[in-house]
């Protein structure tokens, strides 16, 4: 997929793609705008090195055995869906209080 350089939509559900390395899914095209890898036995540390595809707007990882968590910086401005249903991933929100 290296040679797919104008890439911007990849939706691939349920393969078996439990080989393959997460991290390695950052090395997609940077003109990828929606990335749908959803039960696809993807195992592993989360590739937080995804966020850094300038072009990303839609994310769904979901139904895959991902573990760790989000990071609390380097992600896409353009990012707009994300989708990590059912993957054993912790996710830090920061917490806002309302003044009232």
């Amino acid at each position: 997929m290296q040679n797919l350089t104008k890439l911007e939509n990849l939706i691939m559900y349920n393969i078996n793609m439990s080989l393959v390395v997460p991290d390695s899914l950052a090395n997609l095209s940077s003109s990828l705008k929606s990335l749908n890898l959803q039960g696809n036995r993807l195992q592993g540390r989360f590739p937080a090195n995804i966020f850094l595809l300038p072009n990303l707007q839609e994310l769904d990882l979901s139904y895959n055995k991902l573990v760790g968590s989000l990071p609390a910086y380097n992600w896409s401005s353009t990012l707009q869906n994300l989708s990590l249903s059912h993957t054993k991933l912790s996710v830090d929100l920061p917490y806002r209080t309302r003044s009232l």
